[in-house]
């Protein structure tokens, strides 16, 4: 879903979570003067909240959702602080394809290229108008998941920014976290600090996220690889946050999260060797598709368009088990390690 065939292989890794990401993302070219930068990718999540397809807006820039309630104040901050810091956040009205308002919480950030100049703008813009923000009211409730207290000291600092009164649960391994999850059952949040020795996997994690539904799950980590990432987005984690993330960015992430978005740490991504895409000929791919049943490619279509397993069940009017079970299965025979791989292996092939 890029603009151009001819795709910057530097975009590979950022476009693979874009595609799962369920707010929308834009990314531009990095050249700001008038008409402004070009868009060469936006994600499923984009095309279904601004009702805008990739192929109405390639090649035009971010303008075409601006209207009469944009605030050129905002843009002109927007541009300043790009050139400046090479990242920007506040918020503005936008409009969709048929004129509706959308009020967007904006965070732009840098994507850079080999020689550490930038190359693209990456636009995560969460839409919240139509939910209510946790980061706006007067209490809030935190499981903070920790071997050192200092590391909860910290975080309830920050979170004492965001509300008049805060309550941190400390756990110190996935098993309390669980524990108090189930007990108190009214958290807003929940963020592990996953390079603790006591937790870390996957599959700890994934317990975590299930006990917790719906709290969104953060995680603070210095494993911000392509693999590490992918697989902690994959298990229902709303944020990865870098370890050398300052204070202020991580207050910003949490605001962003507890106003129900999605933190992907693009700039980390930005080292990444990224990924070879498949030729438009992949005899071997076509194989392995044509193995699929019926069932498993529409919903192996779905996880491509970027649709949470709860959203494939609605859509096709079955079990979440069984959604689960297609989902593991197609995987296995598309040789695709997880969701975002897949979506990147389908992308442009016909179901």
């Amino acid at each position: 879903m890029t603009a151009s065939s001819d795709q910057d292989p530097i975009l590979e890794p950022f476009i693979r979570f874009a595609h799962a990401v369920s707010d929308p993302i834009i990314i531009t070219k990095s050249d700001l003067d008038s008409p402004g930068p070009e868009i060469v990718y936006v994600n499923p999540a984009f095309e279904r909240i601004t009702k805008y397809s990739l192929q109405e807006v390639a090649r035009k820039t971010p303008r075409i959702l601006q209207g009469q309630k944009s605030d050129p104040e905002v843009l002109d901050r927007l541009r300043s602080e790009l050139e400046e810091n090479q990242k920007f956040y506040g918020k503005i009205v936008n409009y969709d394809r048929d004129g509706n308002e959308l009020l967007f919480e904006w965070h732009i950030s840098a994507i850079y290229d080999h020689q550490g100049e930038v190359a693209y703008w990456a636009s995560v813009q969460h839409e919240i108008g139509k939910s209510k923000s946790t980061a706006e009211s007067s209490r809030i409730s935190a499981i903070v998941v920790a071997e050192n207290h200092l590391v909860c000291s910290g975080i309830r600092t920050y979170l004492g920014r965001v509300a008049t009164r805060v309550r941190v649960y400390e756990a110190y391994n996935y098993e309390d976290a669980r524990n108090i999850a189930l007990e108190t059952g009214d958290s807003d949040i929940v963020i592990l600090d996953i390079d603790a020795d006591t937790l870390g996997s996957p599959g700890e994690i994934e317990e975590v996220a299930k006990a917790v539904d719906p709290a969104p799950l953060v995680v603070i980590t210095s494993r911000t690889d392509f693999d590490s990432i992918s697989s902690y987005f994959d298990i229902g984690v709303k944020g990865v946050v870098p370890r050398s993330a300052s204070g202020d960015a991580l207050l910003e992430i949490m605001k962003l999260i507890l106003a129900g978005g999605t933190y992907v740490p693009w700039p980390s991504l930005s080292s990444e060797q990224s990924a070879r895409k498949p030729s438009a000929s992949d005899p071997a791919l076509d194989a392995k598709i044509a193995k699929l049943t019926n069932r498993q490619r529409e919903v192996v279509a779905l996880v491509a368009q970027g649709h949470s397993n709860e959203q494939i069940r609605q859509k096709l009017g079955i079990t979440l088990t069984t959604v689960k079970i297609h989902v593991s299965r197609a995987l296995k025979t598309l040789e695709a390690t997880n969701r975002v791989q897949a979506a990147l292996l389908l992308r442009d092939r016909p179901l």
